[in-house]
């Protein structure tokens, strides 16, 4: 029927070589919460793009639900460019041409050095890495980040 979404969907369980049906209203009912690991792994992910040209991500490690959601989060945020996404049976679509002004500025901060995010992380926890703003997450990342560079700087010059 046009117009009219489907009532299952195909999905496929990683390590699974078989693809499963399941209802599109259960997929639509997943509720996810934002990972800053995947996020980190979508930044980069974006970073290593070559192009400008439009197209999904596909990230090592991580199912198509998983990306699309951080992306949808990213992109809501203000740090992916591209065309507007879509939800098509519960699944997001997020396009992605490349991270914006601010995306670069959000990805130096949490991706410039892991050492400096390990604090960052054991500092905050998990739960405020859940819930806190990300350009809170951001503000405390480029503070650690530039507390590093300047006692390293400080090492060279002293």
């Amino acid at each position: 029927m046009p117009g009219h979404a489907p009532e299952s969907t195909f999905v496929q369980v990683e390590g699974l070589p078989q693809t499963f049906t399941i209802s599109a209203e259960l997929l639509r009912g997943i509720k996810m919460q934002r990972d800053m690991e995947v996020i980190r792994k979508v930044l980069r992910a974006i970073q290593q793009k070559k192009d400008l040209e439009v197209r999904t991500l596909k990230v090592g490690g991580l199912d198509d639900f998983t990306v699309g959601y951080h992306l949808m989060l990213l992109r809501k945020a203000g740090y992916v460019d591209g065309p507007d996404p879509k939800i098509t049976n519960g699944m997001p679509f997020v396009p992605v041409r490349d991270l914006t002004w601010e995306g670069h500025e959000f990805a130096g901060a949490i991706l410039s050095d892991d050492s400096t995010w390990e604090k960052v992380k054991a500092a905050l926890g998990p739960e405020k890495l859940i819930t806190m703003p990300l350009n809170v997450i951001q503000a405390i990342a480029t503070k650690a980040l530039t507390d590093w560079g300047l006692d390293k700087l400080h090492k060279i010059i002293s």
